[in-house]
């Protein structure tokens, strides 16, 4: 994923996937959802008291190899027509992956007809890994307010076509809660397969990294992200000694460890300045407490594991 100074993770080619569009270079243009946005009171989630959610089974720049499925909601997004992954994801019930809606913006090549969504995988080179789980897009829900430009609300939902088989393997990350207001000066854990320096590839093995969660005022200090105005449903943060996310991570799940010892996801891998793992100017990340009743709207089909509630 990174080491010094972090790679806009908006764009990736249809070719090499992996070089980097800046938002000033793109026009105005919002992605309507795929769906009609309810204003009616929705169905409520489902859970299931008898799995629970955000436990760990047991390289961004500068990272570490994980133990494999040590985090067993880490997804893949594949493009299955050129085998290469495009972006990353969490699964958050037996049935939908969050992800970041700038994976499926024009310039990528990724689209619900052509992709594949990998679980269980931590070795991308290895096509016989034992027990990888591969579903399909039943339906793809992009936030209608989602702003290339400026990359608000930067946040999507994968319905898959079949459930998947929850196991102390395959298990959903849970949600944060809407209380807390502040993960300001908190460490949390970055994940995904992107290079592990500035301009390198993608790793083949899921990488790890542990982060420092900037507060709203120091992000605002330390960034000139023009024209993205950092607002408060965006997280930045940084890793330590080069570490951090670069591309080939986005879409991917930044966790949070909370008191219960379960893992919450607060940030989903957006944008950064090209480069990688740079520890003064951090990566922008989506911030999930802030979307909790979208995300639930279009979840009610899934069925969540116990270990947080909605608001």
């Amino acid at each position: 994923m990174s080491s010094q100074a972090i790679w806009w993770m908006l764009a990736v080619t249809a070719v090499a996937l992996l070089s980097c569009v800046s938002p000033a270079a793109l026009s105005v243009q919002n992605f309507g959802e795929m769906d009609v946005d309810l204003d009616v009171e929705s169905e409520r989630a489902q859970f299931n008291s008898t799995c629970k959610c955000g436990k760990k089974f047991t390289r961004i720049v500068g990272g570490t190899e994980t133990q494999v499925n040590a985090y067993p909601w880490q997804a893949a997004l594949f493009h299955k027509d050129i085998n290469s992954i495009v972006c990353g994801g969490s699964l958050i019930t037996n049935q939908h992956i969050l992800t970041a809606a700038h994976c499926f913006a024009p310039e990528t090549p990724l689209t619900a007809e052509n992709m594949v969504v990998h679980l269980r995988d931590h070795d991308l080179s290895n096509p016989s890994e034992t027990n990888l789980v591969e579903r399909y897009a039943k339906t793809i829900h992009i936030h209608k307010h989602y702003d290339r430009p400026t990359i608000q609300n930067d946040i999507a939902i994968i319905h898959l076509n079949k459930t998947v088989p929850i196991s102390s393997r395959l298990l959903p990350v849970c949600l944060p809660s809407s209380a807390k207001l502040k993960y300001g000066n908190e460490e949390a854990i970055a994940t995904g397969w992107g290079a592990t320096s500035t301009g390198g590839d993608t790793t083949n093995t899921l990488q790890e990294v542990k982060v420092s969660v900037f507060s709203r005022k120091d992000c605002l200090n330390r960034t000139a992200f023009e024209p993205i105005r950092i607002t408060r449903k965006m997280l930045c943060a940084a890793g330590l000694d080069g570490q951090g996310t670069c591309h080939g991570d986005s879409g991917g799940p930044l966790i949070y460890l909370d008191q219960e010892q379960n893992y919450d996801q607060i940030g989903i891998t957006s944008f950064g300045h090209k480069g990688c793992g740079d520890k003064v100017l951090p990566a922008g990340f989506t911030r999930v407490n802030k979307y909790l009743r979208w995300i639930e709207r279009h979840t009610t089909e899934g069925v969540y594991c116990s270990g947080f509630t909605f608001p």
